[in-house]
């Protein structure tokens, strides 16, 4: 599918020069369209991640290559070493570390609208059944997507099936986020969690004072509030903390059979 239509979506988000720049790093690139398919499937990293190449979803890749074709979602989500170089909870993090991650959520809620609006505008990604996968900070691109794309009509159904890696995100068990779902979706709502994560159960709770869909299940009831809409997997059991999610996607996979 052409991706020009993105460049003109991004175009209608900037404010001034340094924000420009900024969404200049906003990018949608195919990876491995190696099989003929009317499946693709859109890699979200969270995060910390804007440095990194897709060599960190190898293993997602390698064991679901035969069922889609691939691209990878790149967002300013910053640089992890600049990250990590504030040791966790001094002082200077204690002043700083919050406000960066709010930024950084602040932007993956722009990213998320412009992916919601570029899916929805393009007829070509109409035709295909598009699966979105995000990790940490990712999923909040995913859900801010949905979202955008809620608004829009003649969207019905586009997506296929969402997965959700550690999430570093919330979502209300309220009636605006259950027709946002079932509006979009019409295939499964994948939510992936363990009780190992430290990184979402205490800083992202540091942070935004609230609890990550990664730490815990996730319930969303259907229009008859009988049955959740949402599929729940505890990985607890592989003993995974955030950042061990990547090394371990095809025991997770097998686990969720995404496909």
């Amino acid at each position: 599918p052409k991706l020009k239509l993105l460049s003109k979506i991004k175009k209608l988000f900037i404010n001034d020069e340094e924000h420009e720049k900024e969404i200049d790093k906003i990018n949608l690139s195919p990876l491995n369209l190696k099989i003929i398919s009317n499946t693709i499937t859109i890699l979200i990293s969270g995060f910390g991640s804007e440095s990194e190449n897709i060599y960190s979803w190898r293993h997602f890749i390698d064991y679901e290559s035969k069922f889609s074709n691939f691209y990878f979602y790149k967002w300013p989500s910053g640089d992890f070493g600049e990250m990590i170089s504030i040791i966790p909870f001094s002082n200077k993090f204690i002043l700083e570390f919050p406000q960066k991650f709010i930024n950084y959520k602040l932007k993956a809620k722009l990213v998320g609208k412009i992916l919601g609006l570029f899916l929805a505008s393009n007829d070509e990604f109409k035709k295909l059944q598009i699966n979105l996968v995000g990790f940490s900070l990712g999923c909040h691109v995913i859900k801010c997507c949905l979202k955008e794309m809620s608004k829009i009509k003649g969207v019905r159904n586009m997506i296929n099936n969402v997965l959700f890696l550690a999430g570093a995100t919330t979502i209300k068990d309220n009636q605006n986020w259950k027709k946002i779902m079932i509006s979009v979706v019409g295939g499964r709502i994948i939510n992936v969690y363990s009780s190992h994560d430290l990184v979402l159960s205490k800083l992202f709770k540091f942070c935004v004072d609230n609890t990550a869909i990664g730490t815990r299940e996730l319930i969303l009831k259907d229009e008859n509030n009988l049955n959740n809409i949402i599929e729940n997997y505890d990985v607890s059991d592989l003993k995974l903390g955030h950042l061990d999610y990547r090394k371990n996607f095809s025991k997770i996979l097998k686990k969720i059979n995404f496909y």
